[in-house]
């Protein structure tokens, strides 16, 4: 059976290998951290017999602009580097990931607007 925490280093290692000087926290952000970032967390994921999916939030985060005006260019950028890492039907580490869908940015408290991409996970759970 597939574990949540391993699904979300799997897409972790994706983003930080594949995207270079990029910071991906799971569930929490360093305090030190300063810069951009992205964020992983889970919505419940079910864990049928058969066939397990869930969903999992990435959080792509940018510093604000002077004025607290926010980054759209380099939001969007970094946006489409992750939506180019998961073609349709991406399958990493034995599940399917794919895109659910995208929200609009969004102010945070730490200096920084984020988008959120939503992936949903899709597993097999058959016991051979």
């Amino acid at each position: 059976m597939n574990n949540v925490l391993n699904i979300l280093n799997d897409v972790e290692d994706l983003f930080s290998s594949s995207i270079p000087g990029m910071e991906v926290f799971i569930k929490s952000k360093d305090p030190a951290h300063t810069g951009e970032y992205i964020l992983l967390d889970h919505q419940p994921f079910t864990f049928e017999d058969v066939v397990g999916n869930g969903i999992v939030n990435v959080h792509v985060h940018v510093p604000d602009l002077t004025g607290e005006k926010q980054n759209r260019e380099r939001l969007q950028e970094i946006c489409d580097d992750v939506i180019g890492l998961l073609p349709d039907d991406t399958f990493l580490n034995g599940y399917y990931v794919d895109i659910l869908s995208i929200s609009d940015s969004t102010a945070d408290e730490d200096g920084t607007h984020f988008i959120t991409i939503e992936l949903t996970i899709t597993y097999n759970n058959l016991k051979v």
